[in-house]
């Protein structure tokens, strides 16, 4: 634990172990020092209706501090302000959480505009007053106001701003200002904040982090331990005690030295011991004198009275009278004492004092009295009175604008030096607002912030020592402001006419013209607001001609009266700009290829005109500029038969502008061909015939086409001229559906047209099926393959006929799909020949028949397995068949998919066979068949597969640029080679192969790329040309980080610029990710950074952060990060000040060095009283060794 923490800590303990002493002493004397506190909220559109929910949850949040509510601890009020103020809370209006918090939700929110000035001076004036809750008349009361707004004050220009603040801070307010988002403006915030500004003023980037402001309201507890009492002062000479402090003071003689608490001899006079005077004569050195009338005695330094009448020191005329330090004269009966004081004389009438002040011989035996200026004798002629205070009279007024005056009145002939001020009072004649009293001396007094066109009363008295006078009223009105209403006329595309009436009122110096479009209510809140045009002129002025408008738009304006720098009641109106309409279009002609627009005019004088024709089919637009005094046009190299939309806009200029019409329309069809009327006759299986009727144009030549309905469309296409109405098809398609069509072409304007196609479909008779082959035989039936007949087919029929003398034929039954079928009969007679017929049936229709003849099998082998797999080798096992006649030999045939079928001749009497030198993991079918008197058995047939030859690749090591890999060795003693391909997921066409050795499990590929996934496989090669399963991995090579170290620029407060360098790789990085932060916060990370650099703005001056840096590259691989840190430049108030900052540390130097002599001197106080208190010895006995006699804190300082 260092010093500082260890005196905190001390400083704690002791704090404690004093407010015990102190409630010990003195009673328990601590109590929350009551608040009133004011919200100002901003109601004004940008806040939005979620963010001011926020804000009031922030309020409520606040609230939650303070344990009790109410007028005798601490009251809350909230106003909020847009366009105009508005008191949601006043501050006595509730005396418990439960009610504030329910009328806190209750607030609904004004969504207008930003008038922070005037909440500013409503806060003031009414919010911290006492008809509003305010506690004006209790000294202990805290008044603290907290604005939070997010944006600029629309009324900062009018000084508001800058005027209320002072006003609410000279009044004793203290301000928070708490700024939200990009727009409040910063300038204001400081402004508006207390002093010190860093405590004061709080800025965030959203409403959302509004909950981490934390006002620091809460050090609101005084003790108030009369220190003076407890004697825990160290005044050398005199304490007195302060509520929650004390101060030190000295003796008459005596002067505080800086310190605050020592006191010290003016000079060395006044620790002497001199009974009287005592005169400095040298440093440290002094002597006494006595005044007239005593004398020193023998010490030297002791006055004793000289006794004037005894040692006949006097000038006495009859009778001396010795006195202390003097002697006094006096006279025998009869006679009187002089002025002189020493000669007697015969006595007079005034020696009997009968005046209250001034005595005068007016002769002989008589006398008469006399009062100062001030005063009067009264009824008695021997006493004074004072004189009544004067009347005011004469007041007037003079110099009175709109919000100020000047009053001043006269005293007549009475002497003003006996006059000690006036009460000069003046309030508003309708009873609003409060009384404003002045005490001054003159007789004159200025009347400031008045209301323009208000009646004011005011008063005026004379006060004296003993009396105040009876008032001289008088009343005045403030100068008027005037009002204007105003006209908007004349629209045009551009312009409007503003016209507004003369405003009234005093002093007239000009008018301020605002226009701007009006803003639709429905895109309130997108986009930056219109701009307002502001225009001044002067007063004789009540006409202005508004241009730079845009058409078909409505414009709101506003006229405001300015008398210098007020403004009078503005006058609105709203207009919309002229628009141009849309001319009337018609299509008065068309053709095969033409088509004719024509239109009226607009109205206004056109310069030209933009037509643009559509074609409704093919989209395709063609735009042509036409002459402005042109109303017709016609549009060459159309299509027939096409309905064409024509558009037509009108272009107007208006002061040097260029504006476009609305559009008009027009639609129009191009005259068409007819369609020839076709019939085909005469087919067969490859011919077509076809003939054709004229169209309704005269045809310059015919085409014909013929194409098969339904498929790939083969089109054969023929010309034929135009007198002949018929043409023949050769070589078609058998039982193939055609389709036939007619086209007449026509010529018009050296352009050919097309008819729509006349159109018939025929059917081409069927075609028989071809090359039918016996494909599979059994004992008792027959199987034969055919494929399909050319043409189309609805299906196929078969039967099979025995060559015997019955010939007895079987239905066969037809499978297959195009173009391969199967028929197959069932139930035959083994070893039997048999002819087997099929033919085609389409639509009903049948072609010719084609045969083939087989003859059926003799009985075949039984119950073919294959055991003891291997990865190279199967063991095929069988029955011989049913029947008596002994087998010749057997043939076995076996093969796979990846090796050529290879047969094998057993001999009859054997029914085993050992498959060997197969690939392994590979299925294979094996076949048997018997061979008896020279025919050939159906075969048996089976399938087994050899067992798996384990190949698993494993990826050892990766790099930027090279894979390492490794595999298990192949367990087949016929393995030739491996192969190992490798390619990159993010090109499959590019792929690289590697053959390796069979006595070889490892490889390393090089060359790569960074960054890159690839696909690795590998399959073993067999002596037989065939190869294993193939075994494969998916791998990533490392990604290139950014070539560091971190560079760090352009730092600022709240902001720094990072750089790197972008790394050096084939494969370029798709983006940056950038972390930062700062100890002890939350960091923050920055997606898919294009430069290779980033400005982090919105940073904490003075505060260090961490920014970490990686490259993301394509298929979303990163790399490894690089780091650096970087520290924000100090915020220093006037910028960035070296001298403010060593001053800023300076000071708080003094603070600690503070605290540290308080806990010393607490740990005095707690020694002497640690018998009593029982502390434990950690307590008692620290910082015994350095024990200074300071104060607990400065004695000029509150608590």
């Amino acid at each position: 634990m260092g010093w500082y923490s260890q005196a905190i800590r001390c400083a704690v303990i002791c704090s404690v172990v004093y407010m015990k002493l102190a409630a010990s002493d003195n009673g328990d004397n601590c109590h929350a020092r009551p608040l009133d506190l004011v919200f100002v909220l901003d109601g004004s559109r940008s806040v939005l209706p979620r963010n001011f929910q926020l804000v009031k949850g922030y309020v409520k949040n606040f609230t939650t501090i303070f344990h009790n509510i109410g007028p005798e601890t601490n009251q809350i009020g909230v106003v909020q302000y847009g366009s105009v103020v508005r008191e949601e809370i006043r501050l006595n209006q509730f005396d418990n959480k439960r009610d504030l918090m329910n009328a806190i939700d209750n607030i609904v929110y004004m969504q207008t505009g930003t008038m922070t000035g005037e909440a500013l001076k409503f806060m003031t004036t009414r919010s911290f007053s006492k008809a509003h809750g305010a506690r004006l008349d209790n000294p202990m009361v805290h008044r603290i106001a907290v604005i939070i707004t997010d944006g600029r004050s629309q009324d900062y220009f009018r000084g508001t701003v800058t005027q209320w603040q002072r006003t609410a801070k000279e009044s004793g307010i203290e301000i928070y200002s708490i700024g939200i988002g990009r727009k409040a403006n910063a300038q204001e915030l400081t402004e508006i904040a207390s002093k010190p500004t860093a405590e004061h003023k709080f800025h965030v980037r959203n409403f959302d982090a509004i909950h981490m402001i934390d006002v620091n309201v809460h050090d609101t507890t005084i003790c108030d331990v009369d220190e003076c009492v407890l004697e825990t002062h160290n005044c050398s000479q005199r304490c007195v005690n302060t509520i929650g402090s004390y101060r030190c003071d000295c003796y008459d003689t005596f002067s505080l030295q800086p310190d605050g608490y020592s006191c010290f001899a003016n000079d060395p006079c006044l620790s002497a011991p001199c009974s009287d005077t005592c005169i400095s004569v040298a440093p440290g050195s002094f002597r006494c004198e006595c005044p007239v009338g005593m004398r020193l005695d023998f010490s030297a330094v002791n006055c004793v009275d000289l006794e004037e009448c005894v040692e006949n020191e006097h000038d006495c005329d009859q009778i001396c009278i010795n006195t202390h330090r003097s002697y006094e004269c006096d006279c025998r009966y009869g006679y009187t004492l002089e002025d002189d004081g020493r000669t007697c004389t015969k006595m007079n009438p005034c020696l009997a004092d009968p005046c209250s002040h001034s005595c005068s011989v007016e002769s002989p035996g008589t006398f008469v009295c006399s009062c100062p200026n001030n005063m009067q004798l009264d009824h008695s002629e021997v006493n004074c009175i004072a004189l009544p205070a004067p009347t005011p009279s004469n007041l007037r007024f003079s110099r009175i604008t709109h919000t100020s005056a000047k009053a001043s009145w006269e005293i007549g002939d009475y002497d003003e030096r006996f006059i000690s001020h006036y009460l000069f009072v003046y309030t508003r004649a309708d009873g609003e607002g409060e009384n404003t009293l002045l005490q001054i001396t003159d007789r004159s007094a200025d009347l400031v912030d008045l209301d323009p066109s208000v009646a004011y009363n005011v008063s005026v008295r004379a006060a004296t020592q003993e009396d105040l006078s009876r008032p001289v009223t008088g009343a005045f009105t403030a100068l008027s402001l005037g009002d204007t209403v105003v006209t908007l006329s004349n629209p045009t595309l551009t312009t409007l006419t503003a016209n507004w009436e003369p405003a009234g009122g005093h002093g007239l110096t000009g008018y301020e013209i605002r226009y701007q479009r009006k803003m639709d209510p429905s895109s309130a809140g997108v986009g930056p607001p219109p701009v307002a045009i502001v225009r001044l002129v002067g007063a004789d002025t009540h006409q202005l001609l508004l241009t730079g408008l845009t058409p078909n738009t409505p414009y709101a304006v506003k006229v405001i009266p300015l008398y210098g720098t007020l403004s009078g009641t503005t006058g609105m109106d709203e207009e919309k700009t002229d628009r141009l309409g849309a001319p009337k279009v018609n299509i008065v002609n068309t053709t095969l290829s033409s088509l004719e627009a024509a239109w009226g005019n607009i109205s206004y004088a056109v310069s030209a005109w933009t037509a643009v024709i559509t074609s409704d089919i093919t989209g395709q637009t063609r735009s042509v500029k036409i002459s402005g005094d042109m109303n017709e046009f016609r549009f060459n190299d159309l299509l027939p038969s096409t309905r064409y939309s024509v558009q037509l806009t009108g272009h107007v200029i208006e002061r040097g502008e260029t504006f476009d019409s609305l559009a008009g329309s027009a639609t129009g069809v191009t005259q068409s061909l007819n369609q020839p009327l076709v019939n085909i006759t005469n087919t067969t299986q490859s011919t077509l015939t076809v003939d054709w009727r004229d169209i309704n144009c005269p045809v310059d030549y015919w085409t014909v086409r013929i194409f098969p309905k339904g498929r790939n469309r083969h089109v054969e296409t023929v010309e034929v001229d135009a007198n002949e109405r018929t043409t023949t098809f050769q070589q078609l398609r058998p039982a193939t559906q055609y389709v036939v069509e007619v086209i007449g072409h026509v010529r018009e304007n050296g352009k050919t047209f097309n008819s729509d196609p006349g159109r018939d479909t025929a059917i081409t008779m069927p075609a028989p099926p071809n090359n039918i082959r016996v494909t599979d035989r059994g004992f008792t039936y027959l199987v034969a393959s055919f494929r399909s007949s050319r043409g189309d087919a609805d299906r196929y029929e078969a039967e099979c006929v025995a060559s015997t003398p019955d010939k007895t034929a079987v239905i066969a039954t037809v499978t297959g799909d195009p173009p391969n079928y199967e028929i197959r009969c069932d139930g035959l007679k083994p070893a039997t020949n048999y002819t087997m017929f099929v033919w085609t049936i389409y639509r009903d229709m049948e072609s010719s028949h084609v045969s083939t003849v087989n003859k059926t099998l003799s009985p075949a082998p039984r119950g073919l397995t294959l055991l003891e797999p291997s990865p190279t080798s199967l063991l095929a096992q069988w029955l011989p068949p049913q029947m008596d006649n002994d087998v010749i030999e057997y043939h076995v045939t076996y093969h796979s998919s990846l090796s050529d079928t290879q047969t094998v001749v057993v001999p009859g009497y054997l029914n085993t066979l050992l498959l060997e030198d197969l690939i392994p993991s590979t299925w294979y079918n094996v076949q048997v068949t018997a061979v008896i008197n020279g025919e050939h058995s159906q075969p048996q047939t089976s399938s087994g597969k050899t067992l798996d030859d384990v190949i698993l690749l494993t990826i050892n090591g990766v790099d930027y640029y090279t894979i390492n890999v490794s595999w298990t060795m192949s367990r087949a003693e016929n393995t030739q080679h491996y192969v190992l391909t490798i390619h990159p997921l993010s090109k499959q066409n590019v792929v690289a192969e590697f053959t390796v050795s069979n006595n070889t499990n490892m490889f390393t590929f090089r060359d790569l790329s960074s960054a890159t996934t690839y696909r690795i496989t590998l399959v073993a090669v067999y002596s037989s040309s065939s190869s294993s399963n193939e075994s494969s991995d998916t791998v990533t090579t490392l990604a290139l980080p950014p070539i560091g170290p971190l560079a760090f620029s352009d730092l600022t407060e709240s902001s720094f610029l990072v750089s790197w360098m972008v790394p050096k790789s084939d494969v370029v990085p798709s983006s940056y990710v950038v972390t930062y932060s700062s100890p002890g916060s939350v960091p923050l990370t920055m997606q898919g950074v294009i430069n290779s650099f980033l400005l982090l703005e919105e940073l904490v001056p003075e505060t260090t952060y961490n920014v970490t840096v990686f490259a993301r590259y394509p298929g979303n691989s990163k790399s490894n990060s690089i780091t650096g840190t970087a520290t924000t430049l100090s915020s220093i108030p006037g910028g960035c000040s070296c001298r403010a900052y060593l001053k800023t540390q300076a000071r708080m130097h003094d603070t600690v060095f503070q605290l540290v002599q308080q806990i010393q001197v607490l740990s005095e106080r707690i020694d002497q009283l640690s018998p009593s208190l029982n502390l434990p010895t950690e307590i008692n006995g620290r910082n015994r060794r350095s024990r200074k006699t300071h104060p607990t804190r400065s004695p000029v300082e509150g608590n």
